[in-house]
């Protein structure tokens, strides 16, 4: 194991290993730190899309458009495997009439903001997925989203960095994170101290503990999501299908707010010791994904919990995730389920994720990412760029810490 290095990040998730790469094009003295496996947290359990309709101006919505812009290079020259990429748009359908007068709201601001949106009556619906339930309504379109299988995405990225000199090491815990006048020094592991001036908090839904280590509180919690995939089926539906987070009970206001993926926070400043909101009914905290996988598996989820790092299914949870992929798309009625299982993607109170400096020297945070594989190549740009170059992130100051007050 490397005893010093120009950078030590923590973290083997999608974040942790676009880092390494784009860093590697800089340096060979990075080194990549992950206590379990590449890829064995939310990069590797999540539904793997590139999507535009579901961003925020600002930070989100660059990360995601620059990130779109990456993909096909790397795939075409950098990666060694098939990652899955498949650029077939994406689809957010509809049931009610609430729920289409928030699409048609949210549809005509986000195609001011240049995204590139349409809005799909029942029958243009089902010219672009016949197999989709005749309830449906209608739905929000985007020719420009993409998905990926997101364990081979993350994977190819580690493969990336190795070859370009980063040393990855597996199985291997950071314990503690020395410091001197406010400015790190060394990581401590369990195989012993890597010196280093430089440390890189990629780890997810663990990132507020790596901050603790510094005396750094880093407001991102665990946020569970549960899902299952089906047995291999006749190929039956095209691209990712997204249900709404709009309630019956919704206001327009609320139901506006719940298309467009907007948090509902106040107008203040979040603050660093603002938690998770309050549950509620299950039914209200479940939320419809349909993902086709390129070998004629479903995945379907999902529900949103904050339960700690707890990763139990329920029946009830997966019940009701079933009960809504069969009223989207009837002939799952019958296919049988082969897996389930459940995992973080970390949460913020804004939604936006927390990158760049701090006040401690030399410690660099990008964690928060639920977004994680929509972001994850363009803030890997964006941070080697800020190491090495010092260059700004762009819209930086929407994604700091220093947002947050207490």
């Amino acid at each position: 194991m490397k005893r010093c290095a120009d950078v030590v990040i923590i973290g083997g998730g999608i974040i942790g290993c676009t880092a390494a790469y784009f860093l590697s094009k800089y340096t060979r003295d990075v080194v990549l730190l992950e206590r379990k496996g590449i890829a064995s947290e939310a990069s590797g359990a999540n539904y793997g899309m590139i999507w535009e309709q579901t961003r925020q101006p600002g930070y989100d919505l660059t990360m995601a458009r620059r990130s779109l812009e990456l993909y096909p290079t790397l795939i075409n020259e950098v990666f060694d495997t098939d990652i899955e990429y498949e650029k077939k748009g994406g689809m957010t359908v509809f049931f009610t009439e609430l729920e289409r007068t928030a699409a048609e709201i949210v549809t005509r601001s986000k195609q001011s903001q240049g995204i590139p949106l349409q809005l799909l009556g029942a029958p243009e619906v089902r010219e672009l997925e016949p197999a989709l339930s005749e309830e449906i309504m209608g739905a929000v379109y985007c020719h420009e989203d993409a998905q990926l299988n997101p364990m081979l995405t993350t994977i190819a990225f580690a493969r990336a960095a190795r070859k370009g000199g980063v040393a990855i090491y597996t199985d291997t815990e950071v314990l503690s994170i020395r410091t001197h006048n406010q400015s790190v020094q060394s990581v401590i592991t369990n195989r012993g101290e890597i010196k280093t001036s430089i440390v890189l908090n990629a780890a997810g839904s663990w990132a507020s503990q790596i901050g603790d280590m510094v005396g750094l509180k880093i407001p991102v919690y665990p946020h569970k999501l549960q899902s299952f995939v089906t047995e291999q089926i006749p190929h039956v539906l095209n691209r990712v299908i997204q249900g709404t987070q709009i309630h019956r009970d919704s206001s327009l206001e609320e139901a506006v707010q719940g298309f467009s993926y907007t948090r509902n926070v106040s107008a203040e400043r979040p603050r660093i010791g603002q938690q998770p909101f309050h549950q509620g009914a299950l039914a209200d905290n479940t939320m419809l994904y349909i993902k086709p996988t390129v070998s004629d598996n479903i995945v379907c989820g999902t529900t949103f919990e904050f339960v700690g790092h707890d990763k139990n299914t329920s029946y009830e949870s997966l019940t009701l995730i079933a009960a809504n992929a069969k009223k989207t798309l009837p002939q799952l009625k019958d296919v049988h389920i082969i897996r389930s299982w459940a995992n973080f993607d970390p949460w913020t109170v804004d939604g936006i994720p927390i990158v760049g400096e701090t006040e401690i020297g030399g410690f660099i945070i990008a964690a928060g990412h639920g977004t994680a594989m929509s972001h994850g190549p363009a803030t890997a740009e964006a941070l080697a760029e800020l190491i090495v170059h010092g260059k700004p992130i762009p819209f930086g100051e929407q994604a700091s810490i220093t947002r947050f007050t207490d």
